[in-house]
């Protein structure tokens, strides 16, 4: 029992640490500044994303997770659909996808982008390709915010026209 107290002991000062560590980096403050990221989903985009400073464009990013839609063709044939090229990290993909879950929940402009791309008249999305653009926005934002060092202001998102 008194072992069993020690490890928890110590993973509560592992944890503290890390997220010590992570709040200490100039790029948390930006990242934390969305409502839906926190701290462990915050560490992870940016542990997966590395130095941010390397990268000159947005679209790098959207590139490093693999969520740039590539066209799926063999020979003569072509899907309608283009998925996702997951040529990328997939760790990345994951924290960025359960992101935009939670951000749909808490955010009003993703949770209204998310429904227009599903129900606009030209082109509807199914569901996970809605959350595929969500997640290539929020890539684009959280680029700009770390790339600007200053916190989220949802009136200045611009937002897709249908």
């Amino acid at each position: 029992m008194e072992s069993l107290n020690q490890l928890l002991i110590q993973e509560k000062q592992l944890i503290d640490a890390l997220q010590a560590c992570f709040l200490s980096l100039p790029e948390a403050n930006s990242l934390l500044s969305i409502n839906g990221i926190g701290i462990l989903s915050g560490a992870t985009i940016l542990a997966e994303i590395g130095d941010p400073t390397r990268f000159r464009h947005a679209g790098q990013l959207v590139k490093l997770a693999g969520i740039q839609p590539t066209p799926n063709k063999s020979g003569r044939k072509q899907r309608s659909a283009t998925p996702m090229s997951h040529q990328g990290r997939p760790r990345l993909r994951s924290a960025l996808y359960f992101t935009c879950l939670r951000l749909i929940q808490v955010d009003q402009r993703f949770s209204t982008l998310y429904q227009r791309l599903q129900h606009r008249n030209k082109n509807p999305l199914t569901k996970m390709q809605a959350v595929g653009v969500l997640m290539n926005k929020l890539l684009h934002i959280l680029w700009a915010l770390i790339k600007k060092q200053t916190q989220y202001q949802p009136l200045y998102v611009r937002t897709l026209e249908t």
